[in-house]
């Protein structure tokens, strides 16, 4: 798993340095600062006052930037104008991880908003209902329509929300999609190659038959529950289960709570892992009952 995980961790900068010279490893960098707008919806005077110490371009507006959060493409803005005054991209970055950790670090609500985001990275969002149905904890999202949020798209990315995803397959790569506000228009050759290597694997298979047991309806808290029963049951039988799914989950929640990130996608590489344990659990307590 180390090995896979290092793997999988320098893939990607050495395919990067072979193709454009630069080696770089991965970095939250920019992210840092979408992200501690994300989950901090009203920043203190103290982090508000940061952001006076560094310079804006007239085409952003501080005051307003900081009472909406600043996605993506305004942090892009931001950063090309740092990078026009003659910063680095390394002080560009350094620059952005202050103030998001300024925003991410902005008191106790803001860390109990971080400690559910993170639950999300895990597979556990029920939690979101104990925090009061109208809290903000993400911003434009109050604890319920996160948690509708978190779940609508559990479903989704497990392929069982619709019958037919080809129209989200259209609309991200065939022609035309640089119109659309939420897709950044790709190359032509690349939409093609694209299109021709993925949509094959489109299905249209009724639902019934991809999900017949209908577990898609259960939200993921279920498998962690049944995991944790599955690792009680192996603690004097197997300990080396529970040891390795305790090690396992505790760094995938460390890291999604230092970034902070938190969405259900992150939690696929672990749902394996919750049903193998819990049916190594019940195996080993049935074999126990046998003897």
């Amino acid at each position: 798993m180390i090995i896979v995980s290092i793997s999988a961790v320098g893939a990607y900068p050495a395919y990067r340095f072979l193709q454009t010279g630069r080696f770089f490893m991965p970095s939250g960098g920019l992210n840092f600062l979408v992200a501690g707008f994300q989950i901090n919806p009203h920043p203190s005077i103290d982090v508000r006052n940061l952001f006076y110490t560094v310079d804006f371009p007239s085409s952003l507006s501080r005051d307003q930037e900081i009472e909406k959060g600043m996605a993506m493409d305004d942090v892009l803005k931001l950063a090309q104008f740092w990078h026009d005054e003659g910063l680095e991209n390394t002080a560009i970055n350094r620059q952005a991880i202050v103030l998001g950790q300024a925003l991410s670090n902005d008191g106790i609500s803001v860390q109990a908003n971080r400690f559910l985001y993170s639950l999300a990275s895990i597979g556990m969002i029920i939690p979101h209902l104990m925090a009061g149905p109208e809290r903000v904890i993400f911003r434009g999202y109050t604890a319920r329509a996160l948690f509708d949020h978190q779940y609508y798209y559990y479903q989704w990315q497990a392929w069982i929300y619709d019958s037919d995803y080809r129209a989200l397959f259209v609309r991200f790569f065939d022609d035309g999609n640089g119109n659309d506000p939420v897709v950044a228009a790709e190359d032509g050759a690349a939409n093609v190659q694209i299109r021709q290597a993925f949509s094959a694997y489109i299905t249209t298979l009724p639902n019934h038959f991809r999900d017949p047991l209908k577990l898609g309806i259960v939200p993921p808290d279920l498998w962690i529950i049944l995991s944790c029963l599955g690792c009680a049951l192996l603690v004097r039988r197997l300990p080396i289960v529970p040891v390795l799914m305790l090690c396992v989950v505790t760094i995938a929640f460390a890291t999604a709570f230092l970034f902070p990130v938190g969405n259900t996608r992150y939690a696929a590489p672990l749902l394996p892992l919750y049903i193998l344990s819990t049916s190594i659990g019940v195996r080993q307590f049935s074999a126990g009952r046998r003897v």
